[in-house]
């Protein structure tokens, strides 16, 4: 909930600085009512965006089908932005006992939907980054130099599991 309330205000910044912008602009009068106006508008459509959103992330990450071994137990999973060079892919991050995989969603316009599996021994270093803007970015480095980088909500929480599966698994 309180990311929904942070996106919502954040918007409704913005649309409060659009509104004075637009009024500088084009010689109209700024005034309180403006500025509330504009605030409250941002609150209402921010909230609207941010749920509508949430709402469809929630049912494409259920669609979105990972394929795993027969006894691998899933320990976490979440909707994610990988990202490859500037471009970033939407699908589902899901690790288990032994692999982290990830399957992309076919709301990716002109990528096809693929399923990439990493073997935990491949995996050098795990951390929490920022990615562009994106201060809960997830930075996976690989044995082969190889570096996988994603945008996951609860990235320290990635981290902490992950860590543990590594040295699970390297023991």
């Amino acid at each position: 909930m309180k990311s929904i309330l942070s996106s919502t205000i954040y918007f409704a910044t913005g649309m409060v600085a659009v509104g004075l912008i637009s009024r500088f602009l084009f010689g109209g009068v700024i005034s309180w009512a403006v500025v509330l106006s504009s605030f409250v508008a941002g609150i209402l459509i921010g909230f609207i965006f941010v749920v509508a959103t949430r709402w469809t992330v929630k049912r494409e990450l259920s669609r979105i089908v990972i394929q795993f071994n027969e006894g691998e137990k899933i320990l976490k999973e979440s909707f994610v932005s990988r990202f490859e060079g500037t471009r970033a892919v939407w699908g589902k991050l899901m690790l288990t006992d032994r692999r982290l995989i990830f399957k992309s969603t076919i709301l990716n316009i002109h990528i096809q939907p693929v399923q990439d599996v990493f073997e935990l021994e491949q995996f050098e270093k795990v951390s929490k980054t920022k990615i562009n803007l994106f201060r809960n970015g997830l930075t996976i480095g690989l044995k082969d130099s190889r570096t996988e980088k994603f945008v996951v909500e609860g990235a320290g929480e990635w981290v902490e599991v992950l860590d543990h599966q590594i040295s699970r698994v390297s023991n």
